[in-house]
Order: structure tokens, then sequence, then C-alpha cells
């Protein structure tokens, strides 16, 4: 598999926002496959938010690139992004594994071990 650049700092900034400006959606990590640049083709661990009915997702990489961050409807953003494996903390959830694991994640096995494959 080939390797490729991280270009930003999903996990972190997904954290961020779910603690200073939505504590009430979910953080999700999952694995989309990349449709644009170096990571088209590529599936990767990836992390962002979705609002608690599932409407509207927060994506970091817009975010951190200056693009407006807020995807609706949410299901758009599954399907486009061909999302799999994504396991959900609420704030509490996301904190405790933060502090248990020592970094933003990713946390599950799945998404740590592609994360390694990608040499990331």
């Amino acid at each position: 598999m080939a390797k490729v650049k991280a270009n930003g700092d999903c996990f972190r900034t997904a954290l961020k926002v779910q603690r200073d400006k939505h504590p009430e959606w979910i953080l999700v990590h999952g694995a989309p496959m990349g449709r644009s640049g170096q990571a088209e083709g590529v599936r990767y661990p990836h992390a962002f938010l979705q609002a608690p009915d599932g409407s509207t997702v927060f994506d970091p990489n817009l975010y951190e690139k200056g693009v407006d961050p807020y995807i609706s409807p949410g299901a758009v953003y599954y399907a486009l992004g061909d999302v799999r494996d994504a396991v959900k903390y609420s704030m509490a959830a996301a904190e405790l594994m933060c502090r248990r694991k020592g970094h933003c994640g990713p946390w599950d096995k799945k998404l740590i071990k592609l994360g390694k494959k990608l040499g990331l």
C-alpha cells in the first residue's frame, strides 16, 4: 500500500471543536475513501463531527482550509466519502478515551492498523 502524507490534524481539530463549540455533537472516527489529491482512491483514518440527529456533519479538513466545514445532509457526507468503520463518541466518551490513550485518536484498532499501513 502506498504511503500518504497526513495533511491535517483532523483528530485534534474535531475533538477541540466538539469541546469548544458543539459538546452535544458526536465525534466520529471512520475511514473514508479519498476523492482527490494524494488521497484519491485511498481509504484513510479520519475524524469529523456529526449533529445528534445526523442532519449535519462538520469536517475539520475543510475548517483547517478556511472553507465552510458544515455539510448537510449528513447522509450525503457518508455516501460521498464512502465512510466505513465509523466509531462514534459522545463528548464524555471522547474525553475519557483521550485521557486514557494520551492522544486525540484514532483509538479503534481497525483505524490504528489502517493508519500504520499508510505510514501515518
